[in-house]
């Protein structure tokens, strides 16, 4: 609202998993091998990683964005990723939230 009238499009960019150095740098909270929250965190992260790992290079978001920058009337926001994360968030939206947590719980196996 800010910049209404300014001739600057706001465009909100969501990217999805993309082969970074995120897994060498990311903070990991020190858990102990009693927490509850243990065996759940390290499941996560080991599926998070093989998520990356396997992910293609970030260079596609680079050329979608130029190619957003070239639209005339660009869209508010643009979603880059797999089929797989577009349409959890298509999901997400249609599913019953008990129905979607089952699902990601599944997914993430816990």
């Amino acid at each position: 609202m800010e910049i209404k009238g300014s001739n600057i499009d706001i465009i909100l960019i969501q990217p999805g998993d993309f082969k970074t150095n995120m897994v060498n740098t990311r903070f990991n909270p020190p858990l102990n091998d009693s927490s509850i929250y243990y065996q759940v965190n390290k499941n996560i992260t080991k599926i998070i990683d093989q998520q990356i790992e396997n992910s293609p290079l970030p260079d596609i978001v680079g050329e979608r964005i130029c190619q957003i920058i070239e639209k005339k009337r660009p869209k508010f926001r643009y979603r880059i990723g797999s089929i797989t994360e577009t349409l959890s968030v298509f999901c997400r939206k249609i599913l019953p939230n008990p129905l979607f947590e089952k699902m990601i719980a599944n997914y993430y196996k816990i």
